[in-house]
């Protein structure tokens, strides 16, 4: 099931995905793009 504003991540979802989310590995890797989503339509991307 796709999630969208109309039909989002359930707190339940977001805790049974936090351990693979810790488990990754915080040694490499990077990240190229974060943004949140505070209302539809709209993002912000935090200063770095």
């Amino acid at each position: 099931m796709s999630k969208s504003p109309e039909n989002p991540v359930t707190a339940a979802e977001l805790d049974a995905a936090l351990p693979a989310i810790l488990a990754a590995p915080k040694d490499r890797g990077a990240i190229h793009l974060f943004c949140a989503r505070p209302k539809p339509n709209a993002r912000t991307f935090p200063k770095t």
